[in-house]
């Protein structure tokens, strides 16, 4: 139907953690939306569905330019929920016009009870080149390791104008505090480099490794100037040890697994 009163939600990513099951979404029922976090309860007993134990909008109300407020990417821990994407309210421009960046968002893993906007429990807000143009997180993984849970979010950031956007990928430690970023090796944070496209649509951990699937054209590092799927592999330092660019295919990956030493990713192709 066409009412009014209808809702609009793009569910993005789903995780499942110590027995409940957890969507980021976008809620697009205001202006430029709202970043979306919901927990469940998995179904048990003779029970077929999931039941809702909380949901919170993050960000507050106000313009923003469409799909500008969203979270695309959500992990889980014993310690909480994280949520990675953008928002154009809730964050700051160093340069030139507004645009929206990165945020990444923990909730505590009983709901939006935290001291900070909406529950949350802190809120992370990188800007990661100084060109300062968008930049928003696309995926996170959460990985135990030797002293604790570390979090690996991935994002897409502009460098030098229109065509030139490169790979971020950050590692956080529980208490939101970044520790490393890495881009395109080679590559430092704080030039303006017109290298041409990376993304990197989704991160997975496992096993110590990350495998990252995304897309790219990098015309300035010896690419060709085609938009190709590839998928990645870093260690727990952010050292990229592989990637593997499809040179017969056009298109892009969105999703990645890794099991029993294969890695598996899925997306979309030209054809």
């Amino acid at each position: 139907g066409n009412s009014t009163s209808e809702r609009f939600f793009a569910g993005t990513e789903v995780v499942v953690s110590g027995g409940h099951l957890y969507v980021c979404s976008s809620d697009a029922a205001v202006s430029g939306g709202q970043a979306l976090a919901v927990s469940y309860q998995l179904p048990s007993g003779k029970s077929p569905h999931p039941v809702l134990r909380w949901v919170t909008r993050w960000s507050r109300p106000g313009f923003a330019p469409p799909l500008s407020e969203r979270f695309t990417g959500v992990a889980a821990s014993g310690e909480g929920v994280y949520c990675a994407g953008m928002s154009y309210r809730e964050t700051s421009d160093g340069a030139g016009s507004k645009e929206p960046k990165s945020v990444l968002v923990k909730f505590p893993l009983d709901g939006p009870t935290g001291a900070e906007a909406d529950g949350a429990q802190w809120v992370a807000k990188p800007r990661f080149f100084p060109y300062s143009g968008l930049e928003g997180f696309w995926d996170i993984a959460a990985m135990q390791e030797e002293n604790g849970t570390f979090l690996y979010a991935v994002a897409g950031a502009d460098t030098s104008g229109y065509g030139n956007n490169l790979l971020v990928v950050a590692k956080y430690d529980a208490a939101g505090n970044l520790l490393h970023q890495v881009t395109e090796p080679g590559v430092e944070f704080s030039g303006l480099p017109t290298l041409g496209l990376s993304w990197p649509h989704a991160v997975v951990a496992r096993n110590g490794q990350l495998y990252l699937a995304g897309s790219s054209h990098l015309t300035g590092l010896g690419e060709d100037n085609f938009i190709r799927p590839f998928v990645a592999c870093y260690d727990a330092d952010l050292k990229r040890t592989w990637k593997l660019r499809k040179s017969d295919l056009q298109g892009r990956f969105f999703g990645v697994e890794a099991h029993n030493g294969s890695v598996y990713a899925v997306g979309a192709a030209l054809v």
